[in-house]
């Protein structure tokens, strides 16, 4: 059995770099990771609640009751102002997904409540500022606030220890090289790269439809929509469950130029592998689980030695190389396609699309442009997959011989 890659979006994602290099949401002082045990810890913030005072002892913060100083702890740059907007209340929901720590004032002047009630006006007027005083004292404190990898309660620690964690996590791991910084001559490298990637993947489809290697369909499922079109960034939140809580890296590339290629060709890479393996889908969780057990019972198979074996793949999802997993994909899908093609796609044009994927893995980090040259993005739902592929069927992997040959239970 498997353990599946989960994670929570941040409440708020971290302050970004100037406005004409990046969208709005880039990070540049994120959370962040090493080997080294963190003080802070973590912490259920509810609504209503704020951080009591300026001080804080041992990395963490006192949180009470304080509507009393919301009222008269207002300063110039966090007053609420109930400002109209055009936007629609449901629309600014959504933006919360992607709103960052240092626009939070600006976007709170700027919510309509309009269309509230006035017992709601009057509440969703408090619950401003206390989320503009909790922002105020932790940037005052030189503090960040974040959702960690798994769970629900709020992280509070120092931001100068996550910035350290980032960088070990960036350099012990080799995993992203840095091509840019963001800064003088540079300042639009980002978006010259992201320029670069949309010529380079609609130049490839349209070779490949030109030459009758991909039908008008699989252009249309693969092509980019160039008006709303992103570059990837990468973030870091803590993993809160574990020892010493290192913390672990995000991709966002929900908007990325890739995004439609891998939308299309992961779930036809995923029948072939869990045909290939018999891997049974726990889309029920733990219900599914247990019937596996049971028909695995059933069969004989169960014996008082047996093994119950989870794997956590999320540290193996960039750490494979590029080169090998084209080989062990390649290596899959020839001997599980008897007539070498899938949905219409030859072996050689699902491999060209892979790739064509892997080696533009370029993200904004801290004001940087970096590419990722090893694993593949967190946010590419085509990363686990190929972390699957490498681990059962790579080079030096005996998992599925194993599994083959015993007819042992897998599943994800």
């Amino acid at each position: 059995m498997v353990e599946q890659s989960t994670f929570n979006h941040p409440i708020m994602m971290p302050p970004t770099m100037t406005r004409d290099i990046t969208p709005h949401y880039f990070d540049s002082n994120n959370s962040g990771m090493s080997p080294a045990s963190m003080k802070t810890h973590s912490c259920t913030v509810q609504s209503r609640t704020l951080l009591d005072d300026n001080t804080h002892e041992n990395g963490e913060f006192n949180v009470n009751n304080t509507k009393a100083m919301n009222d008269k702890q207002e300063d110039d740059d966090d007053e609420y102002q109930d400002i109209d907007d055009d936007d629609d209340v449901n629309d600014k929901a959504q933006e919360l997904k992607d709103l960052d720590w240092d626009d939070l004032p600006n976007f709170i002047r700027h919510l309509d409540y309009n269309q509230l009630k006035a017992d709601d006006c009057h509440k969703a007027n408090s619950e401003n500022r206390t989320i503009l005083s909790i922002r105020r004292k932790m940037v005052a404190n030189n503090m960040i606030l974040r959702l960690p990898y798994k769970g629900t309660p709020f992280y509070i620690g120092s931001k100068n220890d996550f910035q350290e964690k980032e960088v070990a996590y960036i350099t012990q791991t080799s995993t992203w090289v840095l091509l840019h910084k963001l800064d003088g001559g540079h300042q639009n490298v980002s978006q010259l790269c992201l320029t670069k990637i949309l010529e380079e993947i609609e130049t490839k489809l349209s070779h490949l439809l030109d030459s009758k290697y991909i039908n008008e369909v699989h252009h249309f499922k693969t092509n980019i929509n160039r008006s709303s079109v992103r570059m990837h960034y990468l973030y870091f939140v803590p993993e809160t469950h574990k020892e010493e809580i290192p913390v672990r890296p995000i991709t966002v590339c929900n908007d990325g130029p890739t995004m439609n290629i891998v939308r299309y060709i992961t779930p036809l890479l995923w029948s072939i592998f869990d045909q290939a393996t018999n891997c049974r889908r726990f889309q029920n969780g733990s219900i599914d689980v247990i019937h596996g057990i049971e028909k695995y019972a059933q069969m004989g198979h169960l014996k008082p030695g047996t093994l119950f074996v989870t794997f956590n793949m999320d540290d193996l999802t960039t750490s494979f190389l590029h080169d090998q997993i084209m080989s062990t994909l390649q290596r899959l899908l020839i001997e599980q396609l008897q007539d070498k093609t899938i949905d219409g796609l030859t072996i050689d044009i699902i491999l060209q699309l892979v790739h064509l994927v892997l080696k533009n893995q370029f993200c904004v980090y801290n004001n940087g442009l970096y590419q990722q040259i090893h694993g593949g993005a967190s946010g590419l739902p085509l990363t686990m997959l190929l972390t699957y592929v490498n681990l059962f069927y790579g080079q030096d992997s005996e998992l599925m011989k194993t599994i083959k040959e015993k007819d042992e239970f897998f599943g994800r």
